[in-house]
Formats: C-alpha cells, sequence, structure tokens
C-alpha cells in the first residue's frame, strides 16, 4: 500500500488534507458489481479512491445523495449513491470505518444523526 500512499499524496491539490483514509474494496456497479482494492481518502474537499495499480478516481461530496452504513458478520460496508451510480465500499479488516463514516456524515449531512450499528 505504500505506492497507493505515495500516488495519493501526490495528487492532493495544495490545501488539500487526508481527514480519514481505509484500505478497502471498491465495488461500482456497472450491470453487476466488480470489486477493486485500494485506498479510499476522504480529504477536505473530496473522495479519492486510489486502485492498487495506480489509477485514480474522484468524488465530490456535492454529487453524494445517499449513503449507508451496514454491520454484519461478514464484515462491515457502506453503501454510497453518487448521482446515477451506486458503490459499496468494504473494510479492509483492522481498518476503522467508523471514523470514515464520521467524516462522509460531517461533510455530506452534517445535521443528520446515524443510529449505531448492531
Amino acid at each position: 500500500m505504500e505506492a497507493e500512499k505515495r500516488h495519493l499524496k501526490a495528487i492532493l491539490m495544495p490545501d488539500e488534507m487526508i481527514l480519514s483514509l481505509v484500505c478497502c474494496s471498491l465495488e461500482v456497479f456497472h450491470k453487476r458489481f466488480i470489486p477493486r482494492s485500494g485506498l479510499l481518502a476522504a480529504t477536505n474537499s473530496r473522495i479519492l479512491f486510489v486502485e492498487s495499480h495506480g489509477s485514480a478516481e474522484e468524488y465530490s461530496y456535492e454529487k453524494i445523495t445517499y449513503f449507508m452504513k451496514e454491520e454484519s458478520a461478514s464484515g462491515y460496508k457502506l453503501f454510497v449513491r453518487y448521482g446515477d451510480v451506486l458503490a459499496r465500499v468494504t473494510y479492509a479488516e483492522g481498518e476503522n470505518p467508523e471514523a470514515f463514516t464520521a467524516v462522509l456524515q460531517q461533510k455530506i449531512c452534517p445535521s443528520i444523526v446515524f443510529p449505531a450499528s448492531s
């Protein structure tokens, strides 16, 4: 993941800071979910995903219309609707999904309080 971290730092804007960073699998729905592993970073201005092979994607907070967290026996997942695209984030073991979700909540809908996961 060191290569992904270096790439991530290289694409940050001068005034941009990483607020939360998780190793995960990002699955974007295109007729089916296609998983890609990498780093997902919530910054003060956008969300960045850097894949293991080096490509990067950018998501603005303004275009996220919905997100839901889910915790089950199989792990912790986050579902995000970005415009008309549905994405699923599956966190790697040992990551802190609550911190990442808290940043999203603060940036997208600070007035909404989500119930604790069961």
